[in-house]
């Protein structure tokens, strides 16, 4: 995969990790206390992936990748 590729599918996986993110606050407001513990551990893995691929960005724009 080029890079400008990887720099898309970079931003488009941190685009969609932060919806589902937003989503899952929202719930969070109107779900009982039984299913708030399940919402909270995706919400922190969303929260693991949205920061490992803001690291691959920084590899990558340390790599020259196009910063568009």
């Amino acid at each position: 995969m080029d890079q400008a590729s990887r720099w898309d599918e970079l931003r488009h996986d941190i685009k969609a990790k932060s919806v589902s993110l937003q989503t899952a606050v929202g719930l969070l407001r109107d779900s009982p206390p039984s299913e708030c513990r399940e919402i909270v551990a995706l919400m922190a893995e969303a929260a693991r992936d949205i920061a490992r691929y803001v690291g691959e960005l920084e590899k990558e724009l340390d790599g020259g990748a196009p910063g568009r």
